[in-house]
């Protein structure tokens, strides 16, 4: 049980500072100016958020 709640929150807490960081480019340096820089922010975070429910419920299903 503590191993399940330790990896639960390491995998929350990885994923919260992933999300955060706003280093996070789609295009790097080395671009013409007139180009926009892309974020990748909103369609990685809800994969994140969709892999971890999934994991959290393949868990619970395993414990029962």
């Amino acid at each position: 049980m503590k191993k399940l709640n330790r990896t639960i929150l390491l995998t929350a807490l990885l994923l919260t500072v992933n999300c955060l960081l706003p280093t996070a480019q789609a295009q790097g340096p080395g671009f013409d100016e007139d180009v926009e820089d892309t974020p990748l922010d909103g369609g990685v975070t809800l994969i994140a958020a969709a892999a971890l429910g999934y994991t959290v419920k393949k868990m619970a299903w395993k414990r029962k």
